[in-house]
């Protein structure tokens, strides 16, 4: 049955024609108790053929002629209207009209976020084109991909992954050998180049953060092990140039950064000429502090934000969207709380999600984060239930019941998880590895399309 959208009367779309001639007005009509919306229609995640009805109100006194409806976007968006019962229709004042716009996931040969926007003109003095943005998302599932040619990293797990517009990075991370501090690069068909050589690198570690910013890789944190076994923690910054292939360390700046026992797991996003970390303090707020990449001077500056939470464990899920920082993770008492930070504004919001919605229950199951676009991927894995949301400030969080989840050469599917949101696509290198029989074959990665 299709999916109904009102532009008028509901909070899900608002939309609204104005005739020509009085009655009308240049904003549109929101029905006592309704509040104003985004111009969008979201499909949500769905496997076949999905129908939304859109309804059009004509908010003036004066009759109103709809010109013309036009679908433009992604090919997952069928260009025909179907039921169209407004075109080169007269809708009397206060009248309206509805047709049906569909959304074919799978008909561009991708699956993932698929965007398109229909158009609709008429007659109206004030407003005679209105755009209603529309979204779908295609159910995807994890698949194994074999590299091209003859070299490809080694198995690992706990090592660092970043992308740019044409090349997926790895770094470092543990295998049967032990700690590691080698770069590789890959692109869209899977080729992989090795990027270690050189006197000047990082020191070989785990949990590490690796970061894109304008083009330019930056790797911050994570940990190894010494003499013994004991733990030795790292709150460094180091810049990778693709253009030089040269690492560079970032001097003098470790001092006011971050605690280095607080860096590990990915607690830092990045976000204009920016690096922010976001890591808890005990029992109080958690503390940001932030670095500008683009300064000579290359000193961490503490942040003070009012409303700051309180979250424990590592906060590996911190995202950017629309230029704010998102941050996922647990409250003292186990809850799963999902924080707005406004980098303008240094104010924290905790998120209220869309009614009816709960937050991801991961539990104390390692969790992860993806930026997509738009929002985030989250992951969690217990060992035995790996589960993937995804999250727009639009949708709030839906589970997205990927298949293929355990594949032959994983074990742990998302415990040691690793990857980046590259050309469209989730890749994931890695996984847990295992010295007897390894848990994922030398060179290969997963992708989720």
């Amino acid at each position: 049955m299709p999916r109904y959208k009102n532009f008028l009367i509901t909070a899900a779309a608002l939309f609204a024609l104005t005739g020509c001639g009085g009655g009308g007005g240049s904003d549109p009509v929101i029905t006592p108790g309704e509040t104003d919306a985004p111009k969008q229609v979201s499909f949500g995640i769905v496997k076949t053929e999905t129908k939304a009805v859109i309804k059009i109100k004509n908010a003036g006194l004066s009759a109103l002629i709809i010109k013309d409806i036009n679908v433009t976007g992604s090919a997952d968006f069928n260009k025909s209207i179907e039921n169209d019962n407004c075109t080169n229709k007269v809708i009397a004042g206060y009248g309206s009209c509805d047709f049906t716009v569909i959304f074919s996931p799978y008909a561009s040969s991708e699956s993932g976020m698929s965007e398109a926007s229909v158009t609709i003109t008429s007659d109206s003095s004030v407003n005679p084109s209105e755009t209603i943005a529309l979204y779908g998302y295609g159910e995807g599932s994890w698949k194994t991909a074999a590299s091209a040619g003859t070299s490809f990293p080694e198995a690992r797990y706990g090592h660092s992954a970043a992308s740019t517009d044409s090349l997926f990075y790895i770094f470092g991370g543990i295998d049967g050998a032990g700690f590691k501090n080698d770069l590789w690069s890959a692109n869209g068909s899977g080729e992989w180049l090795d990027l270690s050589s050189g006197s000047e690198k990082p020191e070989a570690r785990a949990y590490a953060t690796l970061l894109n910013i304008k083009g330019d890789i930056y790797l911050f944190g994570g940990k190894s092990r010494g003499a013994g076994g004991a733990e030795i923690y790292f709150n460094d910054v180091w810049h990778y140039s693709p253009f030089s292939k040269v690492w560079e360390r970032f001097t003098g700046q470790t001092a006011n950064g971050p605690e280095a026992d607080k860096t590990c797991s990915s607690n830092a996003v990045t976000l204009d000429n920016y690096i922010y970390s976001i890591a808890p303090d005990g029992d109080g707020p958690v503390k940001i502090y932030r670095l500008d990449v683009g300064n000579t001077a290359r000193v961490w500056e503490t942040v003070n934000a009012f409303n700051a939470p309180v979250l424990t464990g590592n906060l590996k899920a911190n995202s950017v969207i629309d230029g704010k920082i998102y941050v996922f993770g647990l409250s003292k008492t186990g809850a799963e709380e999902l924080w707005v930070l406004d980098p303008k504004l240094l104010f924290f919001e905790k998120t209220v999600l869309p009614e009816g919605q709960e937050m991801p229950a991961v539990g104390n199951a390692p969790f992860s984060a993806v930026q997509m676009d738009g929002g985030f991927a989250l992951f969690a894995d217990n060992g035995t239930d790996p589960r993937m949301w995804s999250y727009t400030p639009d949708e709030g969080f839906r589970e997205i019941p990927a298949t293929g989840w355990i594949t032959d050469q994983e074990a742990t599917a998302l415990t040691d998880w690793a990857g980046s949101y590259f050309n469209k696509h989730i890749i994931r290198f890695g996984g847990r590895y295992i010295t007897a029989s390894g848990t994922i074959n030398t060179g290969e990665y997963i992708r989720y399309e």
